[in-house]
């Protein structure tokens, strides 16, 4: 069966993604049980090992793509980037006047809805 670009890689990406899941509900519940301090961090980090594949899965489709379609990617991620830095600043310094901290987990969500935001005002300037 031959797969388009697309539908490569969103079997690629469903598959690394699936194995996320099974890795982090696995580590989860290990990690409520008691374990001796050196054996949390492997376990916690465990999620990361199918995510290593996610940069060559998004990379190849990003190299299957035509040169329209590569220049919106990376308009949006430019500035997804660069509004990135705007908001983790601005919380930076907010966080000098009292905000409660903010874990780093939550820089990766901003930056995708940053890149979607980006990905819209990029394909309307394109159509």
């Amino acid at each position: 069966m031959k797969y388009t670009p697309r539908k490569r890689y969103l079997v690629e990406f469903s598959v690394v993604m699936l194995a996320y899941v099974v890795v982090l509900v696995i580590s989860v519940l290990l990690l409520r049980t008691p374990r001796p301090a050196p054996l949390r961090y492997p376990l916690a980090l465990a999620p990361i090992v199918p995510l290593l594949f996610l940069p060559f899965v998004v990379l190849r489709f990003f190299r299957a793509m035509d040169e329209l379609q590569q220049r919106i990617h990376l308009e949006a991620l430019a500035f997804a980037f660069a509004s990135s830095a705007v908001v983790t600043f601005a919380y930076g310094l907010l966080q000098g006047e009292g905000l409660r901290p903010l874990k780093w987990i939550w820089v990766y969500p901003v930056m995708c809805v940053l890149w979607v935001i980006g990905l819209f005002m990029a394909r309307r300037r394109y159509q």
